[in-house]
């Protein structure tokens, strides 16, 4: 599994379905600060930090490092049940 399945496996299960905010997952996942957000797809910092915040929140989490590290996870979990015992 790569970060992009890892992703939209993170937007299944917080319930995100906001196509902006699925980017801006993306975007963050690829360590992109909120100003290079903010120019790639033409919003303010301040609103891309808010939608990070917003998307945090409804993870229950604290911070853009907490959502790295979720779907970090994520991609690691569903790497060790597909690799499994023989």
């Amino acid at each position: 599994m790569d970060i992009d399945q890892a992703v939209e496996i993170f937007s299944s299960r917080y319930n995100v379905r906001r196509e902006i905010d699925k980017q801006i997952l993306q975007l963050v996942m690829d360590g992109k600060s909120y100003e290079e957000i903010s120019e790639i797809l033409f919003y303010e910092p301040t609103y891309i930090r808010e939608r990070v915040t917003k998307l945090a929140r409804k993870a229950k989490l604290h911070s853009r490092y907490r959502i790295m590290a979720a779907i970090y996870s994520i991609e690691k979990g569903e790497k060790s049940e597909n690799q499994g015992t023989p």
